[in-house]
């Protein structure tokens, strides 16, 4: 049976304009187009690959606007897969594990050698959250490896 999912990414849930202009109406017209979407074509799986909030510690506003959003689309029966991106905080992601289960929402706010690849039934999905240059170095462990370049580097770390 064929699987769909739609991906998004790069929210930035709390952006604002050089002129301090909050871009937020406009990401929930977008969001509200995604459930649209999710509702009429009977998706299964939302990715949400990585910077959910434009920073690590976002405004209230900006956090309900997100929440509010994963828990309509679990009531849709969408299941959700949301990776943590470089202007993510890990543990503010982590603050969703909580009520996650019961909204079909699995997190992977940073790296985690044993828990990268999620199984789903019969799909299989690699989440790759964003890891900094240092934690790279620290994962790779030997000096040669700190020599390589940082594509290099993740390549060496997943396969």
């Amino acid at each position: 049976m064929p699987i769909k999912l739609v991906h998004i990414a790069d929210l930035h849930a709390g952006k604002t304009t050089a002129r301090t202009l909050n871009r937020n109406e406009d990401l929930i017209k977008a969001l509200e187009e995604v459930k649209n979407l999710l509702k009429t074509e009977m998706v299964d799986y939302l990715i949400i690959a990585g910077d959910v909030f434009d920073k690590a510690i976002p405004d209230a506003d900006s956090e309900h606007l997100i929440y509010d959003f994963l828990v309509e689309v679990g009531l849709t029966g969408t299941k959700t897969i949301l990776i943590g991106g470089n202007h993510d905080s890990p543990r503010k992601l982590r603050n969703i594990t909580p009520w996650s289960e019961k909204f079909k929402i699995k997190v992977f706010p940073s790296f985690d050698f044993n828990k990268f690849i999620y199984t789903d039934g019969e799909a299989a999905f690699v989440n790759l959250p964003f890891i900094s240059e240092r934690a790279i170095t620290e994962l790779s462990g030997t000096e040669a490896d700190a020599k390589i370049t940082y594509a290099e580097r993740i390549r060496k770390l997943l396969f």
